[in-house]
């Protein structure tokens, strides 16, 4: 398998289980937001590779937005909001530590 074929492969696990979860109470928001985050990053990851495009070890998607637009990738409007979703990649894990 490809690493854009396993990115996406991840990405879409990832949104199976955001489908499965999103409307659960008992589950915290940001757990929830956590894998949405996961499957943007995973998602343009893929992109990215497939592309050939070289992409840096991040969870950051603005950083990830920043160098597809670079590359020429054309990525929807809506995009412009996914950068917020960065913050539950990591702190969400380890921002209870603070």
């Amino acid at each position: 398998m490809k690493e854009h074929e396993k990115f996406l492969e991840l990405a879409k696990a990832e949104l199976i289980l955001v489908n499965k979860i999103m409307d659960d109470k008992e589950i915290r928001d940001e757990l929830k937001l956590f894998h949405v985050q996961q499957v943007v990053e995973k998602a343009i990851k893929a992109i990215l590779s497939y592309k050939s495009i070289v992409f840096p070890k991040t969870h950051d998607i603005e950083d990830l937005i920043e160098l597809s637009l670079a590359e020429g990738i054309h990525l929807p409007d809506y995009v412009e909001r996914f950068p917020e979703l960065t913050m539950f990649a990591v702190e969400f894990r380890y921002g209870f530590l603070d």
